[in-house]
């Protein structure tokens, strides 16, 4: 016959392994959410590389295809990257501006999550700053050693630049309508007639006369150039309306 006393040992018993059994329940479900949370936590972390870059100080070092293309687009805001054997050619540039004064860098380069990011300062000239009255156009080229073709450039605000593009084609007839931001390079011959001031000549192409501006540049060339002097050429068109030489040479 079960005592009274017996019972309470019993029942203090089975509430003992209740509670143990509770306890182990309790503690399986919390390691287990938290199991969950690191591994979801671990998915979103993103791998933010940061890649070597080196700034081109002289731009006659690079493949002339790229200098061609960066004197055709630093006249707009924006970005294009070139591949090279060891990396890529990356141009940003602010466009242009009627002064002095402005000036744009490249602060860093990350691989982010498979993406090269790229941040650029751009800077302005400040109130009450003097500036020479000259057209400039910031721009800036670096040298990415491990990148891909996977880009995006954007300031320290976080305004992302446009990519930029360069089409050649080989003659007037063929330079169609392009989508914004497509710089449309025209190689073509034409003949010489003359300067017209110190930064633009005058060039006969298809039998037409045309201006063509070359900001001071190609000066031993017009040197020694004369009236009737058969020429190769290239040249783009700038927002503006004006033909923009980027290379010049007489043809022998």
């Amino acid at each position: 016959m079960i005592t009274i006393k017996k019972s309470i040992n019993i029942i203090i018993l089975l509430l003992a392994v209740a509670l143990i059994i509770s306890g182990c329940g309790s503690s399986r479900v919390k390691s287990g959410g938290k199991t969950g949370d690191d591994e979801k936590e671990k998915n979103n972390v993103t791998q933010d590389i940061k890649l070597s870059f080196d700034v081109v100080k002289n731009i006659e070092e690079l493949p002339k295809n790229v200098q061609d293309a960066v004197e055709a687009l630093k006249q707009q805001r924006g970005y294009a990257f070139f591949k090279v054997e060891d990396g890529f050619i990356l141009f940003a540039g602010m466009g242009e501006k009627n002064t002095a004064g402005y000036d744009i860098t490249v602060k860093s380069v990350e691989n982010v999550n498979g993406t090269v990011k790229v941040t650029v300062e751009e800077k302005s000239p400040e109130k009450g700053d003097i500036v020479a009255q000259v057209i400039s156009y910031p721009f800036t080229v670096v040298k990415v050693k491990d990148g891909m073709e996977n880009f995006i450039v954007a300031n320290e605000s976080g305004e992302e630049l446009k990519l930029l593009s360069v089409d050649k084609v080989s003659s007037v007839g063929n330079a169609e309508d392009k989508k914004e931001k497509t710089v449309v390079i025209v190689e073509t011959q034409g003949t010489y007639v003359g300067e017209i001031d110190g930064n633009s000549v005058e060039i006969i192409v298809d039998g037409q006369p045309n201006a063509f501006r070359h900001e001071g540049r190609y000066r031993e060339i017009l040197d020694n150039l004369k009236e009737n002097d058969k020429l190769s050429i290239s040249y783009f068109e700038n927002e503006h309306g004006q033909l923009i030489l980027v290379t010049f040479e007489k043809l022998k």
